[in-house]
């Protein structure tokens, strides 16, 4: 808009300047003639760069109203596939979702070691197998899990079909080693549009410090893990994570 201005600023001025100057040239009666022919070319042109701008605007406002209108396409097709799971203790779970978190902390490691914040002990945890069921309408992906703010992306994604379960198996049956204890980890799964969804999985801890899995002296200090174990205890609803443009 300012340089269209700008451009029509410098017309004008042109303009006056070229009146003055045939004013100064011819006759009364023939300088009257040539400024009208001016005067009409120049509204001419003021005419057309006003549709011109009127239906670039136009244009402008309809691939607003476009977009806007195929968003909100997109937006309800979304929401009538949004997944929900439930925990269940259901023995006829097919199939399983597998995840590799590794050992964790490793404190032949400064950096890990440090990540202990001057603590002598650390938590060797296990996350016992959980079953999910798809209580959704459509079939679900699941994706990965997110421990600690780490993701951890599953073998493969998995198919889950509405009304089936299915076992989501984390550390497998062995430790990993954390400088924290959890309070919960995050199921993502994606809907058949590709969409992605997290789910807040709540744990119940058992922790007994007098038993730990490990003691080891690394540079005359003796660090300590603890033995916890977590159990799933609830999967709170769904949240959608926006995809970035």
């Amino acid at each position: 808009v300012l340089k269209l201005l700008f451009y029509m600023l410098i017309f004008v001025f042109a303009t006056i300047y070229t009146v003055l100057f045939i004013n100064s040239l011819f006759e009364e009666k023939i300088a009257a003639q040539i400024i009208t022919i001016i005067a009409s070319i120049f509204g001419g042109v003021i005419t057309l760069i006003g549709v011109a701008w009127t239906i670039k605007s136009n244009n402008n406002d309809r691939k607003t109203d476009l977009k806007r209108m195929e968003n909100e396409r997109k937006e309800e097709e979304r929401k009538k596939l949004v997944p929900y799971l439930r925990l269940t203790r259901t023995e006829n779970a097919e199939g399983c979702a597998y995840i590799k978190m590794g050992q964790g902390l490793d404190l032949n490691k400064h950096e890990d070691i440090a990540k202990l914040n001057g603590k002598t002990y650390a938590y060797c945890y296990l996350i016992r197998d959980f079953s999910i069921k798809n209580i959704s309408k459509d079939n679900i992906i699941i994706h990965a899990v997110y421990v600690e703010d780490k993701k951890y992306q599953f073998d493969g994604d998995v198919l889950v079909e509405s009304g089936k379960s299915i076992w989501i198996k984390t550390t497998q049956n062995s430790l990993v080693l954390s400088p924290n204890l959890l309070t919960e980890i995050k199921l993502t799964c994606l809907d058949l549009l590709g969409n992605e969804y997290s789910f807040r999985c709540e744990l119940r801890q058992t922790l007994n410090h007098s038993v730990y899995g490990f003691e080891a002296e690394i540079n005359g200090v003796t660090y300590k893990g603890y033995n916890v174990e977590y159990n799933v205890t609830r999967i709170g609803l769904p949240n959608y994570i926006e995809k970035r443009s």
